[in-house]
């Protein structure tokens, strides 16, 4: 499954991650579900992401994801992030790159998650508090 929320970022789950994209991949894994974890693939540009449903994304991390995501942009014009299933951890992180991306608060860009995940594959978003939260708090303190 590969959704379009923009032209320039589609999310997924690890089934996205076996078609060939011209984008840079943000592989969303987590480490204690070894299982989980999808097989690198021949992107343009990879960047794994050991991130567990509903944990923290302190600053640190968020910056450090901003600058891989805007490098993305800049030298590829393409994102695709995918997790295991699409709904949580992927959307989330899709989430904070439109955020970053198009300078808007992330509430506001809540239905262009929710909306392209309904149209293209009747799923909803499960966006968790925390991680919601975190991505709030860097947005209002940048």
């Amino acid at each position: 499954m590969k959704v379009y929320i923009r032209p320039w970022l589609t999310v997924g789950d690890s089934e996205s991650c076996s078609e060939r994209i011209e984008a840079g991949c943000v592989h969303i894994y987590r480490s204690d579900m070894p299982d989980y974890d999808c097989q690198l693939h021949s992107h343009v540009q990879d960047y794994r992401l050991d991130y567990a449903d509903g944990h923290e994304l302190p600053v640190t991390r968020l910056r450090q994801l901003s600058r891989t995501l805007m490098g993305y942009l800049d030298d590829i014009g393409q994102i695709h992030i995918h997790c295991h299933t699409g709904e949580t951890r992927s959307p989330t992180i899709a989430l904070f790159a439109l955020s970053l991306i198009e300078d808007r608060h992330p509430f506001d860009l809540l239905p262009d998650i929710y909306i392209p995940l309904w149209r293209q594959q009747e799923r909803f978003a499960n966006f968790c508090v925390s991680p919601l939260r975190d991505i709030t708090r860097w947005y209002e303190s940048r």
